[in-house]
């Protein structure tokens, strides 16, 4: 119904294209294919970018967005550039986002502990995560989400 796709790691756990490309995403009867719009200029998967489902005829039937909670910026890792997002975004300073919009998924992946909101605490998590202080940020969905 969200047409989101969520429960792929970030980069630096492993690949998401490898693991979209072992069968997490893709076409279970048909001759249908996939393709990908990718949200930032090094063509990786991270949070934004696009999946189309196609016939084989080529229609496109529908578009998913990836979310990698955590991934804030898109580009397929958790890490520090993340936490300085979060930092911007509590400032108001990063007019990309809609700033309460959980429906824009670049504001949807700052939500880690998948309480309806981005808090100081969300940022945590993902500070503690870049600080290897703690090992995952749960990718199963929204509102179930959390690391500790």
């Amino acid at each position: 119904q969200t047409k989101l796709i969520y429960g792929l790691i970030d980069r630096d756990n492993g690949s998401a294209t490898e693991l979209l490309n072992s069968g997490f995403c893709g076409i279970e009867a048909g001759e249908g294919y996939l393709t990908y719009e990718y949200s930032n200029e090094d063509n990786v998967i991270g949070t934004g970018t696009k999946v189309n489902l196609y016939r084989a005829d080529g229609v496109l039937m529908d578009t998913y967005t990836i979310v990698i909670f955590g991934d804030n910026n898109g580009d397929g890792y958790v890490n520090l550039s993340d936490c300085i997002d979060f930092a911007y975004y509590d400032a108001y300073m990063n007019s990309t986002y809609e700033y309460s919009d959980l429906t824009t998924p670049n504001v949807l992946a700052m939500d880690v502990d998948g309480d309806g909101y981005v808090t100081a605490n969300d940022m945590l998590i993902v500070a503690y995560y870049v600080a290897y202080m703690v090992d995952f940020i749960d990718q199963t969905g929204v509102g179930t989400h959390s690391a500790y």
